[in-house]
């Protein structure tokens, strides 16, 4: 259970970086997807489509971190009853409490009856660390500028003017 403490806060942390690539890549997206004539005439399709898969990689890294941290806290969860009896077991030998079979099947019904709710703790807290994730990110949306004026995409596209001037052009 102690072990849950540091391992919510790092699903915490995955889940805020993995809502904050996802809205690099929505951003980026979406602005190509306002900009397709541009992009399509200038022939700029596959450096932003690089630059979308780069955006990509980074929202699946993030994702495979929160995926491996659920599942670490998941397997110790499900791992807990049968480590809380082999530890009871285990100190009643040691103390050499004797184990009749009456304290033994009266033990694995407690434990069982208490089996279930801790296997579906781990979704729980799971499903309540995003909803604190998203209920911050709301909480923070209104107090976020009006217009973001920044590019999704930063990119080294440079845009050359040419002028000509004619003299005594007839």
């Amino acid at each position: 259970m102690l072990l849950n403490v540091p391992l919510g806060k790092l699903q915490e942390n995955y889940q805020t970086k993995l809502m904050e690539s996802k809205d690099h890549r929505m951003k980026a997206t979406s602005e190509i997807l306002k900009n397709m004539r541009i992009l399509k005439l200038q022939g700029w399709e596959m450096r932003f489509l690089s630059e979308i898969l780069d955006l990509r990689k980074i929202e699946a890294g993030w994702l495979k971190k929160f995926v491996y941290t659920n599942a670490v806290v998941t397997f110790v969860f499900w791992g807990t009853p049968t480590f809380v009896a082999v530890v009871t077991f285990s100190t009643c030998m040691i103390l050499r409490i004797p184990l009749e079979s009456g304290k033994v099947w009266s033990a694995l019904a407690t434990f069982r009856i208490l089996q279930e709710p801790i296997y579906n703790l781990p979704d729980t807290i799971s499903v309540m660390i995003q909803t604190k994730v998203s209920l911050d990110r709301i909480a923070a949306y209104p107090k976020k500028n009006e217009i973001c004026m920044e590019p999704a995409i930063r990119s080294c596209i440079v845009v050359v003017q040419t002028v000509a001037i004619y003299k005594n052009a007839s």
